[in-house]
């Protein structure tokens, strides 16, 4: 799923839920969410933080078995708190 232009209104949550599937958001910010939920049962996550920001965005990740890549734009700021059971974490390019 990609979101090219900026959406005019803002929405209070994105979800997106798969199964067996790989998931790709590209241009999150685009969407104008407050809050992006994403549950995945077995698969890859790929999301891609960038498009034009205009507000703070909340995100809830859920992946049972699979992989998750964060593109998140440098001039972006995060906090990521990780909870992970059986799982590897590389944050390669965050301080």
């Amino acid at each position: 799923m990609r979101f090219n232009t900026p959406n005019r209104v803002a929405m209070r949550t994105l979800q997106v839920e798969a199964g067996a599937a790989s998931i790709v958001l590209s241009n999150i910010a685009n969407a104008n969410a407050a809050l992006l939920s994403v549950e995945a049962g077995v698969g890859s996550v790929e999301l891609d933080f960038g498009g034009g920001w205009t507000s703070d965005l909340a995100a809830s990740i859920d992946i049972a078995f699979g992989s998750l890549k964060l593109i998140i734009p440098r001039d972006v700021g995060v906090r990521l708190d990780v909870g992970k059971v059986l799982a590897r974490v590389s944050a390669e390019g965050l301080v």
